[in-house]
């Protein structure tokens, strides 16, 4: 490979990185905790959008409550990461990048 060819797929690869961060900001999950007692949106980028508590979970009590909306944070944060590494994947799974053996980098430079 050479260097233009790893020019252009550097700036192809940042192209696409570009878009899938757009949608990663944009697209929500909704994520569920209890039954769908706690029910938090989320984008792709760990941008939290809202959250719904329902009335039943208020009425059990203080624990129960913290409990609901702490499990179900961790489970939207854990699809956000899944989601967010699932377009990095996807981005970079038709990269060939050359090994350090392949890489020439001129006279008195070392890789």
């Amino acid at each position: 490979m050479d260097l233009n060819q790893m020019l252009e797929q550097a700036q192809q690869l940042q192209k696409d990185m570009e878009e899938a961060q757009k949608r990663l900001e944009t697209e929500e999950m909704e994520v569920s905790s209890g039954g769908g007692a706690v029910v938090f949106k989320i984008t792709g980028s760990s941008e939290f959008k809202s959250v719904k508590i329902s009335e039943s979970l208020l009425k059990a009590g203080k624990d129960a409550v913290e409990q609901a909306v702490l499990t179900a944070a961790r489970d939207a944060v854990s699809k956000a990461k899944k989601k967010h590494e699932s377009e990095m994947k996807h981005i970079t799974a038709g990269l060939s990048l050359p090994s350090m053996d392949e890489l020439d980098a001129g006279p008195g430079l070392k890789v």
